[in-house]
């Protein structure tokens, strides 16, 4: 009979087990809620009072104190509601008031709970027990458990956590600064800082249609949010911003490589102009900077004077008198997508002309060695380099504002052969008939790429010596042009005769060609 009641027993303490266990359950998300809540709350409080008062030793002591005190009293409350929340009494009181039992569901877990000493008759205890079991048959004693509660807390706890967890992340300077001073009272943590904004880009220039990127540092204590206002100045009054409007552009916060919060924004602008800018956030204000949008610099035409070997230098003349050897005249072209060709071992002088004021200019030699000359805001520039092989030259140059150029301007130089010259009939434009008392204008234009030493008009009548009609020295020019009038009546001509003219002339480095 007895371990039929036992087993009676045995199964109604389990199914109010089951209900002791939610009951404890609920009761630690109560208290992990409201201990989060209270522990933030109170170290928030704290480090907002600490912040603006600045507690010397004696309220940080009194401080800490108060805090453990109160985690003291709340300790006390936590393990007296667990205790009473880890008894089946608790449990079957919890039934009792959701369903009536006549507290017999009471006094019977009283009896399981201290059967070894039970002072009452146990005949009348095992006959309560049964009495008990038939009233709570079909009755499931969790089903009184609002179990959504538990829900709710578990999630209202978690979201707490996060957002705590959030804020602390953001704000780990401010918290544990405030925290340690809290918690070490006696020591000489200094209190955090208040927000401050450290403009990392300082003075900008960009061009147009540049992204600008503005950067600033925080330091003390992270804001939620911040801007970036740009204020144009007036050209005419640079130091007076304050009736102009300003643009505001939202921060973006970021972290980098060591750690340092950073408040950036990027943007582009499409016209020069002067901008006053800085950085603000709720209670915080970094000091003004300037930005100069201005065009970038370009290289617009470049010319190139080319000194052939044996050349005169720097626009000497030649000594007078006839050179053993031609020497050609120094010349200018103007350089284009095209090649320019030079004999071996020229020396190449160039003049850039750029669109800007200007602080320097590079120039990447054939050698590859980069050579850079300051401007002092000249807008033209020069360099020179002897072209002993085929290569590519590179201009590259910096406003005067500091602001580099696009891509360098490239060119190619090419070594080319001395070619003999040419030469072209402008009149007449071929054979021709005449009397013998006809006057023939007579005209050549004679061409070498790198200079003509002499050139000849010559003249051959039949049964004499050639006659040289017109001889010029062009003294290294590029180009001539000979003409003469050949009077036929004076050279005694008779019908059938017949007369040649031509052109012969000598470059600076190949010998003469009869045409």
């Amino acid at each position: 009979m007895t371990g039929g009641v036992d087993e009676i027993l045995k199964d109604l303490i389990a199914r109010v087990g089951q209900v002791r266990r939610w009951l404890l359950a609920l009761s630690v998300l109560r208290i992990a809620a409201l201990g989060l809540a209270c522990v933030s709350l109170y170290i928030g409080g704290y480090a907002w009072l600490d912040h603006h008062v600045r507690f010397g030793t004696f309220g940080r002591v009194l401080s800490l104190v108060l805090f453990l005190a109160l985690s003291a009293v709340g300790l006390y409350f936590i393990v007296r509601v667990l205790r009473r929340d880890m008894t089946y009494a608790n449990a079957a009181n919890y039934i009792e008031g959701r369903h009536s039992f006549d507290q017999q569901l009471v006094a019977a877990v009283e009896y399981y709970e201290g059967r070894s000493d039970y002072p009452y008759s146990k005949a009348l205890a095992a006959q309560l027990v049964r009495q008990v079991d038939f009233a709570a048959r079909g009755c499931r004693f969790d089903s009184m458990i609002e179990k959504w509660q538990g829900y709710l807390l578990a999630g209202f706890v978690l979201l707490c956590a996060c957002v705590v967890g959030l804020f602390v992340r953001q704000n780990v300077l401010f918290i544990s600064s405030y925290l340690t001073r809290l918690l070490r009272p006696f020591s000489a943590v200094e209190p955090a800082p208040a927000t401050v904004l450290e403009s990392r880009t300082g003075d900008v220039v960009a061009g147009v249609d540049m992204p600008v990127t503005f950067e600033a540092q925080v330091e003390g204590r992270v804001p939620e949010s911040g801007s970036l206002v740009l204020t144009p100045l007036d050209p005419n009054d640079a130091n007076d911003s304050s009736k102009a409007v300003g643009e505001r552009i939202e921060l973006t916060r970021t972290t980098d490589s060591e750690g340092r919060t950073l408040l950036t924004a990027t943007k582009s602008f499409d016209a020069p102009g002067r901008f006053e800018y800085r950085f603000e956030t709720p209670g915080a204000r970094s000091d003004s900077h300037e930005l100069h949008v201005c065009e970038l610099p370009s290289i617009e035409r470049v010319t190139a004077k080319v000194f052939p070997p044996g050349a005169p230098q720097g626009g000497a003349d030649r000594d007078g008198g006839e050179a053993s050897e031609a020497q050609g005249q120094p010349y200018e072209v103007e350089l284009t997508d095209k090649p320019l060709a030079v004999l071996p071992h020229s020396r190449v002088e160039l003049t850039a002309q750029a669109s800007t004021a200007l602080r320097e200019a590079t120039m990447v030699g054939p050698n590859g060695q980069p050579v850079t000359r300051s401007l002092g805001g000249e807008n033209r520039f020069g360099f020179e380099f002897t072209a002993d092989k085929s290569s590519s030259i590179r201009l590259s140059a910096v406003s005067s504002e500091g602001l580099p150029g696009g891509e360098p301007r490239e060119f190619q130089v090419v070594l080319k052969s001395n070619e003999r010259p040419e030469f072209k009939l402008v009149s007449p434009e071929g054979d021709c008939l005449a009397t013998d008392v006809a006057s023939i204008p007579i005209a050549f234009e004679v061409t070498d790429d790198f200079g003509l030493e002499r050139a000849e008009l010559v003249c051959e009548l039949p049964g004499r010596e050639p006659v040289v009609l017109e001889s010029v020295s062009p003294q290294g020019g590029r180009n001539t042009l000979m003409t003469a009038v050949l009077e036929l009546e004076q050279h005694e001509l008779h019908v059938g005769d017949a007369v040649l003219f031509y052109a012969r002339a000598r470059d600076v480095n190949a010998g003469h060609r009869p045409a």
